[in-house]
């Protein structure tokens, strides 16, 4: 590293004695439709990093422009692009005149369309979520575009990345969660209208406001002076996750007393969306405020936030969705009182507040200095039952797969016929042959739950403060660094949520007196071991009975504190522009535990050790312009991140205990590199690239109930390698003016390397069910998505106002999610035994053949959509507009196009293996995507 580091700085000093000639471009742009000058019109130099935006006047100046042809693009949002070409002069300023922009009347913005054609469900579970920062790129490259819409409903990761490798930035505050490292974009779901300013930068790219993760960034502007002036309208309709949205933005634009203001409001709606019992409530609200103070000096603030309820769905087997007769069966309701209610019910709200400082110091530095605060609360609920049986009706025993029930048919007809949840029955089961609970002196405290409902809840209280300077050292060289502060608490419990009936539970764990048989204990560690709150309980002598409301099981607060800093040299010469940018990072967390558990009292209660982590990052890339039109890049970096706090923790619902203590912590370290091609004319666009990340030292995770322990425990797969390659391309060709081609490529090969190491902790010992098993995966690719992707299409614009468009896509190389443990040393000597093969039985054919079907990676099914879209639009007296759009997804109604899914934790491990083994008796758990789809939008702005 050292050797790299010496290697970087020799070029940066380098790079300062380098001479270029550089001229200016000048010019002013109007409107075509009322002849007024714009403001905030960006105006961008193609292929450089050279941008500036109009000013009220519609001027604008770009300074350090190298001799020769460049391509200059300017965009607003509602017209249609210009494209001009400019040859630069040494020294002089060569003006393009007043350009003229012509309102886009043919094409919806991508700002109309719905970006939720992933569910809510899909993207909140753990099970390869998309990069979601590809969902908020409204970017006009023809590759983003397909990856953020078109290939969304396939659940698409672009390169591979998830989320938590994409930064997402809000007024360059960092958003990604500080626990996981992903980005949650229903913080602001359904502010659309004001989330469109985004400066999207691909891989590598620099960014102004930070190092960035490696799979890209995204930046949403919402400084108040940025949004044009007047009010939007919007109305929409979809048979997705809700039925109804209704939108209203108003912008003040800069006022004459030097306030500027915006704001929207939004409610989407619907008593059940694509998939039975899956009820949608959810609000958003928005404010910006900027004052200009003077010429120097604006003080901006933000304030955002998007409360919602809705009802879950989720994965089941194949088996539940033929006898249903539909694979968008839902296990997670059933009716009671002549309603759909829903046991896994979501709610959030997160309120996010963002003051900003502004200061221009002068025309050649700016400071920019934040503080954001991020505090609310977010909880999922779910049944949980104590000494009762399992209510779920897609329970793997209720099957006739299952071996006791030897195919039974009548098994199969039972659950066609009750494949709902049973509300009535759960409440029954804790009314009647329920005795109530007397204690001692003869008090009634009524009758303690069998079934109730829990609410799994998270806290989130936020602190930022944030320092970016950007200096221009010269008209070639633009130095950018700055620092950021992040201290993260997530108070993390469970509630009482619902006693269905009954009067109370117990503050017990139902799981901790449940071990190896051979152990005997005496009553009083039978007891001790069973409290939650083992504190409580010394101090009154028995467990605290529970009410609606009250604190149940595990109560603590995830803390992680991060400080950051990065500085940048971006260069821009002749014929080439590049860039180097160091990073750093210094990671502290903790667990602090506000209960002491019976079974870990030396071990649970209070603060852990504080675990410090310092990384780096550095990374580098130059652009060649071999013309106005062609544009070649490389980019390549390494950097170290330290693993996140769900990773490092090994079971922090129960203990301390941290992978750092077991001596089996790593940080992660990532190695990338792409080399690109652009090229830009004003009747083609195409841009291509190749790209290549090795991953070292990842770790996975995952919690499950394990049958032998009796338990739910955690799975942790240290040590994973991975390499992710490819390629991807789109491109935009103009047929005819009116009717262009439009296409995308994304072929990748994502591939596990490693053997990793297994780790499987109970909740209720300390002891490893698994301790360093090796998993035979080596080979295996990356699951959750697809790795090829394709799309081809056309788009057709009349000059009435109206267009329509049509699109093919092609999905392959997708894999279900695979479980460790079955993969695993210990798994294989338990499938045969000597008893049945043999002292040889390894190198049994039979059992070779069996094994292989056992630990073989699932793959699923190639897919084929076929997606519509088309949209009219009306300017009245150039003063009010008008938006129609109407897009179907799916419109083939391909309903057989599982997503994803993972494999059961399960294994049925009998020694009589040729004749009793049989995979299909614990099938995986799919996704299905949606079949025909719709989402229809109206707006009217004036």
């Amino acid at each position: 590293m050292k050797k790299i580091f010496l290697f970087l700085m020799l070029g940066v000093l380098m790079s300062f004695t380098l001479q270029a000639q550089t001229g200016s471009v000048s010019g002013k742009v109007k409107s075509a439709k009322n002849g007024q000058f714009l403001e905030r019109v960006q105006v961008q130099v193609l292929g450089t990093s050279n941008m500036v935006y109009t000013d009220a006047d519609g001027q604008f100046l770009i300074t350090g422009v190298s001799v020769g042809k460049h391509l200059i693009e300017l965009n607003q949002e509602g017209f249609i692009s210009l494209t001009e070409t400019i040859d630069v002069v040494e020294g002089k300023n060569m003006s393009l005149g007043t350009l003229v922009l012509e309102v886009n009347k043919f094409l919806p913005s991508l700002d109309e369309l719905d970006v939720t054609s992933i569910t809510d469900e899909e993207v909140d579970a753990d099970l390869g979520d998309m990069a979601v920062s590809g969902i908020l790129n409204s970017s006009k490259d023809p590759f983003n575009a397909a990856a953020a819409y078109t290939f969304s409903s396939a659940r698409f990761r672009r390169r591979g990345y998830g989320s938590e490798e994409s930064g997402i930035f809000f007024n360059g505050i960092p958003m990604n969660n500080m626990e996981n490292g992903r980005a949650y974009w229903f913080l602001w779901g359904g502010l659309n209208d004001v989330t469109r300013d985004q400066t999207v930068s691909d891989g590598l790219a620099p960014i102004d406001n930070g190092f960035g993760l490696f799979g890209g960034n995204t930046n949403i502007n919402t400084k108040a002076d940025s949004y044009r002036k007047g009010t939007k309208l919007v109305y929409s309709m979809s048979n997705r996750s809700y039925r109804n949205r209704a939108m209203i933005t108003h912008s003040t634009g800069m006022m004459d007393n030097g306030w500027a203001l915006t704001g929207s409001v939004s409610k989407r709606w619907s008593e059940e969306g694509y998939i039975d019992g899956t009820s949608y409530d959810a609000y958003g609200y928005f404010l910006s405020a900027l004052k200009k103070i003077n010429d120097h000096h604006s003080i901006g603030l933000t304030v955002f936030g998007a409360p919602s309820t809705r009802g879950g769905s989720g994965a089941s087997f194949q088996a539940a969705y033929d006898l249903v007769g539909s694979n968008y069966y839902n296990p997670n309701w059933g009716w009671q009182d002549g309603k759909k209610r829903n046991a896994k019910m979501q709610k959030s709200h997160t309120p996010v507040a963002i003051l900003k400082h502004y200061w221009d110091v002068n025309s050649k530095t700016k400071v920019e200095t934040s503080i954001a605060v991020i505090k609310g609360e977010s909880g999922r609920t779910a049944l949980n039952w104590i000494d009762a049986a399992d209510p779920r009706p897609d329970y793997y025993r209720n099957f006739g797969i299952y071996p006791s029930n030897a195919h039974n048919a009548e098994v199969d007809a039972d659950f066609k016929n009750n494949s709902q949840l049973n509300w009535d029955a759960m409440y029954k089961a804790n009314q009647y042959n329920n005795p109530d609970y007397i204690d001692a002196d003869g008090k009634n405290y009524g009758k303690q739950a069998r079934y109730m409902v829990e609410d799994r809840r998270q806290d989130i209280d936020q602190i930022i403060a944030d320092i970016n300077i950007k200096h221009e050292l010269n008209k070639n060289i633009q130095l950018v660094g700055g620092a950021n502060y992040n201290s993260y608490k997530a108070h993390t419990y469970t509630l009482v949520d619902d006693l269905m009936g009954a009067d109370f539970i117990w503050n017990t764990d139902k799981f901790a007196d449940r071990q190896d048989p051979k152990i005997i204990l005496t009553e009083q560690v039978r007891i001790d071991r069973v409290q939650n709150d083992y504190d409580y309980y010394l101090e009154h002598g028995e467990a605290q009975k529970l009410k609606e409301g009250d604190v149940y099981g595990h109560d603590y607060d995830a803390h992680v504190d991060k400080i950051s800093g990065f500085t940048q040299a971006n260069f821009s010469y002749d014929k080439f522009d590049y860039y180097v940018s160091l990073g750093v990072t210094q990671t502290t967390m903790w667990r602090d535990s506000k209960v002491r558990k019976g079974l870990f009292k030396d071990n649970s209660f209070g603060q852990s050790k504080k675990l410090n982590y310092f990384n780096y990052g550095v990374k580098l890339g130059a652009t060649y312009k071999k013309d106005g039109k062609n544009y070649f890049s490389a980019n390549a970096g390494y950097m170290t991140k330290a693993q996140s706090f769900r990773n490092v923790f090994l079971s922090p619902r129960t203990r301390h205990t941290s992978l750092n203590d077991k001596g089996q912590y790593n940080d992660e370290k990532i190695m990338t590199a792409d080399i690109g091609y652009a090229y830009r004319s004003p009747g083609f666009k195409l841009k291509a690239n190749a790209h290549y990340t090795k991953f070292m030292d990842q770790i996975k995770t995952m919690g499950f109930y394990h049958d032998e322990s009796r338990t739910f425990v955690n799975s942790i797969q240290s040590g994973v390698d991975k390499t992710h390659m490819g390629i991807e391309l789109g491109f935009d060709y103009k047929i005819i003016d009116e009717l262009s081609l439009v296409g995308a490529i994304a072929v990748g090969d994502h591939t596990i390397d490693s053997r990793p190491m297994l780790t499987m902790i109970a909740d209720n010992d300390d002891k490893f069910v698994v301790e360093n098993e090796p998993v035979y995966v080596k080979g295996f690719k990356e699951t959750g998505y697809p790795q090829q992707a394709y799309t081809i299409g056309l788009k057709y614009s009349s000059d009435k106002y109206w267009w329509v468009g049509v699109n093919a896509n092609y999905y392959r190389e997708m894999y279900l999610s695979y479980n460790p443990l079955r993969r695993t040393k210990a798994a294989f000597d338990r499938y045969a035994s000597s008893e049945n093969y043999g002292d040889d039985y390894e190198s049994s054919e039979l059992f070779t053949g069996l094994l292989q079907k056992v630990t073989a990676q699932t793959q699923l099914d190639d897919q084929f959509t076929l997606d519509f879209n088309i949209g009219k639009s009306w300017r009245i007296d150039y003063k009010y507009y008008i938006n129609i759009n109407l897009s179907v997804s799916n419109v083939l109604d391909n309903t057989d196009f599982i997503t994803g899914g993972y494999e059961q934790s399960r294994i049925k491990t009998d020694s009589k293996f040729e004749s009793e083994y049989d995979i299909s008796q614990f099938p995986p758990k799919l996704y299905y995507a949606y079949g025909r789809n719709f989402f229809l939008n109206m707006s009217f702005r004036f």
